[in-house]
């Protein structure tokens, strides 16, 4: 107990340096994860939107070949 209270009297600093920097750390890595991950499901809706118009087009395509078909 001594002793930790003199290594905190002589360096006050390096434990809250040591804690913080590991904080921060931790912080950067976590936003990064939720960064990319965010990313990751943009990309997924803009995916999806892109597939959504596709299958759109296809499907009036269909229809309006059908409908030359009985047409014809």
């Amino acid at each position: 107990m001594l002793q930790k209270r003199l290594g905190q009297h002589l360096f006050p600093s390096r434990g809250y340096k040591r804690a913080h920097n590991n904080c921060n750390k931790q912080d950067q890595q976590k936003g990064q994860v939720k960064k990319s991950h965010i990313k990751k499901i943009k990309n997924k809706k803009h995916q999806a939107k892109q597939d959504h118009e596709i299958n759109k087009k296809a499907r009036i395509n269909t229809v309006l070949i059908k409908l030359k078909g009985d047409i014809d």
